[in-house]
């Protein structure tokens, strides 16, 4: 079954905010879901709602100037 996933940001190098969608509980495996060029961490959205319902520790993160992240 599908989790719920929240909203988070991590400091990059050099203080650069880099967004991300994380679910699941933090103990168990993690998965990092990166997208591909042109995309946003939203095209792991489904996915990453279903790895963090399996049991997993999900990271969805939007690269550097992609989605939510800042430009370096």
């Amino acid at each position: 079954m599908p989790a719920a996933l929240r909203s988070a940001r991590y400091a990059g190098h050099d203080g650069l905010a880099l967004a991300a969608d994380e679910g699941g509980d933090a103990g168990s495996v993690p998965v990092l879901l990166l997208h591909g060029g042109g995309q946003t961490r939203n095209a792991w959205s489904r996915a990453a709602a279903e790895l963090a319902g399996a049991g997993y520790h999900v990271v969805s993160l939007d690269l550097r100037g992609h989605g939510d992240s800042a430009w370096s």
